[in-house]
Formats: structure tokens, C-alpha cells, sequence
């Protein structure tokens, strides 16, 4: 084997692996979240639009992302990656009035 096509070797092992890796914590997030038989919540319905979307539907059906051959150099292409910021985000919202972090 030629050193350029261990070089394709491993890319394409990088790329497979990576899927693998997106795939289960997007899972892992989403099954945190949502348990099978469990009522929403609050927090819950806030980052519905985070983790109940087509995209999501898509990563967890195994479908190959549009970005997946980027993501060995790239991995903050992942959406794995920003899912959880947009989570946080979406929960730690502006204080409501009264809340105790109101003023910090």
C-alpha cells in the first residue's frame, strides 16, 4: 500500500468514525431529553426546535450529511458539536422577573 492510498484509508475511516460519533451523541441527547413515555416540560418544549427538527430525524435515521467528508478537518461542521450550546442557550434564556439570577 502506497502511502497516498493510506492516506485515503484513513480519511475515509475518519469520516465513517465521525458519522458514528455524530450520530450517537445526537442520539444520546435526544433520548436524554426525551425518554420514551414521558410528558414535556418547560424546558423540554424550549429546545424542541433544537432537537426535534428534520435534521435531527435525518442524523438519526443514519442518512449521510451534507458535511460529513469536511468534518475530519472541520469537526465544528458536526452538528453533534453545537447542539449542545443551542440547548444551553435556549434554556438559559434572559431571567424572567423574580427569578433569582435576574440580576447577575
Amino acid at each position: 500500500m502506497t502511502e497516498e492510498q493510506l492516506t485515503q484509508a484513513h480519511a475515509v475511516l475518519d469520516v465513517k468514525r465521525l458519522a458514528i460519533v455524530n450520530r450517537t451523541v445526537v442520539r444520546l441527547l435526544h433520548d436524554a431529553v426525551y425518554p420514551s413515555n414521558t410528558v414535556e416540560s418547560p424546558t423540554t418544549t424550549k429546545i424542541r426546535s433544537i432537537l426535534k427538527t428534520p435534521e435531527v430525524t435525518n442524523i438519526l435515521q443514519g442518512e449521510k450529511m451534507p458535511t460529513e467528508s469536511e468534518w475530519a478537518v472541520h469537526p465544528w461542521l458536526m452538528p453533534a458539536v453545537h447542539m449542545p450550546v443551542r440547548q444551553t442557550a435556549a434554556v438559559w434564556q434572559a431571567p424572567r422577573a423574580g427569578h433569582p439570577l435576574e440580576h447577575m
